[in-house]
């Protein structure tokens, strides 16, 4: 399936801003509550969804983003992890939850609190997680 999204592609290393409109290949998962982008240079990135336990792999190749098959589980909690950051440090990507109560309901929710640092092949595959 190909859609067009609409992405604001911060740019670090000249602190330029665009929006740049890209062909999406592949399904996004709760495509309309993306929380969280964290790309390491020439490899892939990976999103969040707010409303899920996974991330899923990516990267921007022309005017297109091509989302890879697999998908990354956040453990396997009944409710959402409200995954609100994804960062890196060039080897290791980190997410972390929303660290609050649930809005709906306004209870604690275990899966809420938790910090993740995952390892990922050249293929976006997992080799490990912790939390």
């Amino acid at each position: 399936m190909i859609k067009t999204i609409l992405l604001i592609l911060v740019l670090m290393s000249n602190v330029s801003a665009r929006v740049v409109e890209l062909n999406v290949i592949g399904e996004i998962k709760e495509d309309k509550d993306i929380s969280a982008v964290s790309c390491i240079k020439d490899k892939f990135c990976l999103l969040a969804s707010d409303e899920t336990n996974l991330l899923q792999a990516f990267k921007v190749v022309g005017s297109n983003l091509k989302i890879y098959g697999n998908e990354i589980e956040l453990g396997k909690f009944k409710k959402e992890n409200d995954i609100e950051a994804l960062t890196n440090d060039g080897k290791y990507f980190y997410a972390v939850g929303s660290h609050g109560l649930s809005r709906k309901s306004g209870k604690y929710q275990k899966s809420r609190y938790k910090l993740f640092k995952i390892l990922l092949n050249s293929r976006a595959e997992l080799i490990d997680i912790s939390s």
